[in-house]
């Protein structure tokens, strides 16, 4: 007795006499299109229905195996290694939790453009691309920071722990705990702002303009000092801000 999985539906569909089927033998070889009395014969109304609603190439091209983690499409030994490192690192990076639901629900609750709520949500999953993370996946050599040579750079480190970056948290007077109080992570850091009443909204602002400028910095000549990412931030903000307020008008 063959045996169809329907996902769509959460059940299975038995037919007897079909073992040996396979998807191709759905098509009309003439038309290349799926076979309607077939389809019909075989499984219900609506299986019919979704199976036929999946689209088919109309020209008859050869299957060829293609490695998908390769510009090439070939194998490599080195394409297979960076694709097994990344695996490995993906495994390792810490994973949704019930108890993150409260942090999730305020990155996603506050009032920010997309690009800084897509980037507070990847920082707290250790999905930012420092030095640390390259160095892990075999990319890079080293993982020292940028600003303090002597230091790794991680992603706390980066938007936070870095005492080069003092001088700028230390000039918003809600924020300016830096040096006074340290973190496990960027997760346990927004945390504590949020329950603080803190203005998160313009904290997750200064982050993003910090990894913006730090990246700027290395892939341009042009000057971006440390001193312009608070006024940066703060009129990004203040002009998304008075976007949101007109399109309410």
């Amino acid at each position: 007795m063959a045996t169809f999985t329907n996902t769509a539906l959460g059940q299975l569909t038995h037919v007897q006499g079909f073992e040996d089927m396979k998807v191709s033998n759905l098509i009309d070889p003439t038309t290349h299109k799926w076979d309607q009395n077939l389809l019909h014969g075989l499984f219900t109304p609506h299986e019919a229905e979704l199976i036929a609603s999946i689209p088919l190439c109309l020209n008859k091209v050869e299957d060829v195996v293609v490695w998908a983690f390769a510009p090439s499409g070939c194998y490599t030994i080195k394409s297979g290694s960076k694709f097994l490192a990344a695996e490995q690192f993906r495994s390792q990076q810490p994973s949704l939790t019930p108890n993150d639901n409260g942090l999730w629900r305020m990155i996603w609750g506050l009032s920010i453009p997309n690009k800084v709520h897509n980037f507070l949500w990847k920082a707290c999953q250790n999905a930012i691309l420092v030095k640390y993370n390259l160095q892990w996946q075999h990319i890079l050599i080293e993982d020292t920071c940028e600003l303090r040579k002597m230091e790794v750079e991680d992603i706390y480190h980066a938007l936070w722990g870095c005492n080069q970056l003092s001088q700028i948290w230390d000039s918003v007077p809600s924020l300016s705990f830096s040096q006074s109080k340290t973190f496990p992570s960027i997760r346990e850091m927004l945390t504590f702002t949020y329950e603080e009443q803190k203005n998160v909204e313009l904290m997750a602002s200064i982050m993003w303009t910090i990894w913006h400028r730090r990246n700027q910095v290395r892939t341009s000549s042009k000057d971006y000092l440390l001193s312009q990412v608070i006024h940066t931030a703060s009129q990004a903000l203040a002009t998304f801000h008075d976007s949101i307020s007109s399109a309410s008008k």
